[in-house]
């Protein structure tokens, strides 16, 4: 009889701690299709000066527009996170690594799985937050900054 009780505990218990695990993965679950268009994504590393310090990557969304109830939030890239800014007719996002001398990419903790040429955009549609994966991102030349990245990054295609 007391076996059976522990093997009944054990089972809801399993039981229990599946459907919570599967509530917390679906929080970061990624759209299938969006609302919002852009041309082909693109990023370029960059370098600072020495006495200055810094690594870090501008990633750019060309064209990128929305609709009135979509609000363009942060960008996942190459485990490091950063806030979407407008910038004429393009999103900008300045991902700076916390270290001048840091040159791994476990600088943050994404929750999703991405390739080096992929991002995550989050945004927000009608006050729900939400996930949408780019492949393909360009590479383009990196960039040296002698005095330190500028404050406002642009495009400059």
């Amino acid at each position: 009889m007391k076996l059976l009780k522990r093997i009944c505990i054990a089972c809801i218990s399993c039981l229990f701690l599946t459907i919570i695990f599967n509530c917390a993965s679906n929080k970061y679950s990624l759209e299938d299709s969006v609302s919002f268009q852009f041309d082909r994504s693109y990023y370029q590393e960059w370098f600072a000066g020495i006495h200055v310090g810094g690594t870090g990557i501008n990633l750019f969304f060309p064209n990128l527009n929305s609709a009135n109830s979509v609000v363009i939030d942060s960008v996942y890239f190459r485990n490091l996170k950063g806030k979407l800014v407008k910038d004429r007719a393009s999103y900008v996002a300045s991902l700076k690594n916390k270290s001048p001398y840091d040159t791994s990419k476990t600088v943050v903790d994404i929750p999703f799985k991405l390739l080096d040429n992929e991002c995550v955009i989050s945004y927000y549609e009608n006050g729900i937050k939400k996930y949408f994966k780019v492949s393909n991102i360009a590479e383009k030349e990196g960039i040296y900054y002698e005095d330190g990245p500028p404050e406002v990054i642009t495009s400059y295609d």
